[in-house]
């Protein structure tokens, strides 16, 4: 019997070879996909920090539908709001700044992977 594998669309895409990154920081990296009606759709990524997340926060994530890091950041708040509730700390309430920085260093290489394993291709010299 023939076993799915979940890992197919990052072997045949061949992700892992165009995981690092050729622009350097701060710069803007197109994304290409063919649509249904023939016409190639463009998406521009900034390599680096993410300055719109870091000033909107979840928001950010829900406009570009980055759905992993919105989890991500609601499952670490709702950790940190039970751990400071059980144990009566008020000393963390900088954590959601601090979680907000992190993953605004995070978001364009999350939305530059996803748009990779969703199939856009990097745009080139060559096309």
């Amino acid at each position: 019997m023939l076993q799915k594998n979940w890992n197919w669309k990052w072997r045949d895409n061949k992700v892992e070879n165009q995981t690092s990154s050729t622009v350097p920081k701060g710069e803007k990296e197109t994304f290409y996909k063919i649509n249904n009606q023939g016409q190639t759709v463009e998406c521009r990524v900034k390599n680096g920090f993410s300055w719109t997340v870091f000033l909107w926060g979840m928001f950010a994530l829900i406009i570009r539908r980055q759905w992993r890091g919105l989890l991500f950041i609601l499952v670490t708040l709702l950790t940190l709001a039970i751990i400071e509730s059980i144990f009566n700390l008020r000393s963390i309430i900088w954590a959601p700044m601090m979680i907000n920085l992190y993953y605004a260093f995070r978001a364009n290489e999350d939305l530059r992977q996803g748009l990779l394993a969703s199939g856009w291709k990097v745009k080139t010299s060559e096309n």
